[in-house]
């Protein structure tokens, strides 16, 4: 059967694994393959968002980076307190982001 969290996480595997062996902009191919069959059921979405903004900004796709922070963002509204410190990594790292946006 089917299973959205499987493949969602087999995507996070391959992304570090091209990051690591070949490429940024490998490993960002792979961390954006998402199934869009089960549209309410998407497991690790906001992982997904994170390393792809990361992913995006080490291989100098600004605006990419910045536009899955965001989503990342808007899904961390309210975090847990075990999230919180991994939010406030992602909303320096997007401030950074948006400082250099004009260069």
């Amino acid at each position: 059967t089917f299973n959205t969290g499987r493949l969602t996480f087999a995507g996070l595997t391959t992304a570090r694994l091209l990051e690591k062996y070949q490429s940024s902009a490998a490993a960002l191919n792979a961390v954006r393959r998402r199934s869009s069959w089960w549209a309410n059921d998407m497991p690790y979405l906001a992982v997904q968002l994170r390393e792809e903004g990361r992913l995006a900004a080490r291989a100098g796709r600004k605006e990419e980076a910045i536009d899955s922070y965001r989503h990342y963002l808007s899904l961390r509204s309210s975090p847990e307190p075990r999230v919180q410190p991994e939010v406030d990594d992602v909303r320096r790292e997007l401030a950074r982001l948006e400082s250099g946006r004009a260069e």
